[in-house]
């Protein structure tokens, strides 16, 4: 299920996949019977993404690097592996401490904790031991309709406000309410609102003419 994250960034910049993914795996994370399997949900799916994401290493370590290209598999491969604890223990901890009692509350509070874990775990990926930010999925959104909340709400901020009203669209879709529909209908308005404006640091400055030198060396020197 992870593959595909990829796609949500740059050059193909099919941001609505990434979207849909992390919404598909809280869905799915809440299904699951136990917590450990939720972990192991996340930890293959986060393996998947990351090991498509980031198999472009194999030309640095084995091209360049002169490592033997099946130990920059392996390489990749462990590295990969412990990129995929954080959305393990976002999915681990959504399982744990979600509300399945079926209360009017449950949607809206396990949307605001999905939505508060998933966000947690990707700046954590990207700050803990000098991070490795790379494929956060707060970045795909520039190409997004979403592109607007960011310079409000940066990177982070921007994720955990959209994650929260799809949380909250796909909790009224399978337990429609009056608590759910007001929620949804807030925060809808609230991204309505912070799409409308424009920052005033968002304003053209106008075209700024840059030269570029390289010299002709090959990468590989």
């Amino acid at each position: 299920m992870g593959a595909p994250w990829v796609l949500a960034f740059a050059p193909l910049s099919h941001w609505y996949l990434g979207l849909a993914q992390a919404i598909l795996l809280l869905v799915v994370v809440q299904r699951s019977k136990t917590t450990q399997h939720a972990a192991m949900l996340g930890l293959g799916f986060g393996w998947a993404a990351y090991c498509v994401g980031v198999s472009w290493l194999h030309i640095s370590l084995h091209n360049y690097g002169g490592l033997p290209s099946w130990l920059a598999v392996l390489a990749i491969g462990g590295f990969c592996l412990y990129l995929a604890l954080f959305p393990a223990l976002a999915c681990a901890a959504l399982h744990r401490f979600s509300d399945s009692s079926g209360a009017r509350t449950a949607v809206p509070y396990n949307s605001l904790l999905w939505a508060a874990l998933w966000t947690f775990t990707e700046w954590l990926r990207g700050t803990f031991m000098t991070g490795f930010a790379w494929l956060s999925l707060g970045d795909a959104l520039v190409d997004s309709p979403f592109a607007n909340l960011l310079p409000w709400l940066g990177n982070y901020g921007a994720l955990f406000l959209v994650l929260l009203c799809l949380g909250l669209l796909v909790g009224l879709i399978f337990k429609p309410g009056r608590l759910v529909s007001a929620s949804a209908l807030s925060l809808a308005s609230l991204l309505c609102g912070l799409l409308l404006f424009n920052p005033p640091e968002t304003r053209s400055a106008g075209a700024l003419h840059v030269a570029g030198v390289q010299t002709n060396v090959d990468q590989s020197i």
